[in-house]
């Protein structure tokens, strides 16, 4: 064999082993995950596979959690702890995310989602009616669950809920951003396996930004990132999304089922000051505020029976940054 040809072959064997080093590395690293950190609720049989479902509290009607596109039910904690003990509440990570398997449905769309979800309340012996909250493309859901179910929807409040317009209304940077984002999951999938995710403590810096979080949740959120299938998941989750934010469709009325609209007042900038964004950037966010503040204004127009409430100190992440306005916003009702 020539020089040349043996270090090509040495280099070959090299990356080989890494590979395989890598594969074992993220093998025994994600059993330990899953026996460390076992599913806080119970894991629902739905016909061939399981979903997990979270529910604490007592009482009626029950109050169902939507999280947005990639999260799992954990990202409700501070919410899901202070209406405990009002009424009954569930959390649940969609198919495919956190400890549920994925679902063998040969299109996802947002109406089979709700369908899942409906489901799994039932076969959890979870029975309505519902308040149904939603948080960014989880209140889209919330929506179409009502419109599917609305003789047991008694409420719904959306948390910096997406809008179907909302790509066609966002400066074309923010939604340009938002869509690139599908290359960056490419490659985190062909990574993954080989531990390579784990190693750069990709999930440990997502979990980080919810500090407000018990140390269990956030371990729960960065172990969800660091599965192999974790950026996988997270792709297809918000591949459900792609279709109707970029129809420019109207939102479907909800007639006069109760209506809560919450919307984080902070751009960009503020909540990660950190950045040291440019003067463009700070414009662009600021730009792309004062859109989304209007969106959020028209969601009212969807109930005769309709509230608005700007969380001052809030990103998008509302449930995170002031909890209290959820559960208030839930509370209120409750009450009536």
């Amino acid at each position: 064999m020539n020089p040349r040809g043996r270090v090509f072959l040495i280099a070959a064997l090299v990356i080989a082993g890494l590979l395989a080093a890598g594969l074992i590395y993220q093998t025994v690293a994600s059993a330990a995950d899953r026996r460390n950190l076992p599913p806080r609720g119970e894991l629902v049989a739905m016909g061939g596979y399981d979903l997990h479902l979270h529910c604490t509290g007592d009482g009626s009607p029950t109050v169902v959690l939507i999280a947005g596109a990639g999260d799992i039910a954990v990202i409700w904690e501070p919410v899901q702890q202070g209406l405990s003990p009002e009424t009954r509440v569930c959390s649940y990570d969609r198919p495919g995310l956190g400890w549920s398997d994925y679902a063998p449905v040969d299109e996802m769309t947002i109406e089979a989602q709700m369908t899942i979800l409906h489901d799994l309340l039932q076969n959890a012996g979870e029975t309505g009616p519902y308040i149904v909250v939603g948080h960014s493309i989880g209140g889209v859901m919330a929506r179409t669950f009502a419109a599917m179910y609305p003789a047991e929807t008694a409420g719904v409040v959306l948390v910096d809920s997406s809008v179907e317009s909302q790509f066609a209304a966002l400066p074309a940077a923010i939604s340009e951003t938002n869509r690139a984002a599908g290359a960056v999951f490419t490659v985190c999938r062909a990574l993954a396996p080989f531990g390579v995710v784990r190693l750069l403590g990709l999930g440990d810096a997502r979990a980080e930004t919810f500090d407000v979080f018990t140390e269990d949740a956030q371990a729960r959120i960065a172990a969800t990132f660091h599965q192999t299938r974790g950026c996988a998941a997270l792709q297809r989750d918000g591949a459900v999304a792609d279709e109707p934010l970029a129809s420019g469709d109207p939102p479907a009325p909800l007639g006069d089922v109760p209506l809560v609209v919450i919307t984080g007042a902070l751009p960009e900038h503020e909540v990660n000051p950190q950045a040291n964004y440019s003067e463009e950037q700070v414009a662009l966010f600021n730009a792309t505020q004062t859109i989304w503040l209007d969106l959020q204004e028209g969601l009212t127009d969807l109930s005769t029976d309709s509230t608005w409430i700007i969380a001052e100190r809030s990103g998008h992440y509302v449930h995170a940054d002031q909890p209290e306005l959820v559960t208030d916003a839930v509370g209120s009702l409750l009450a009536e």
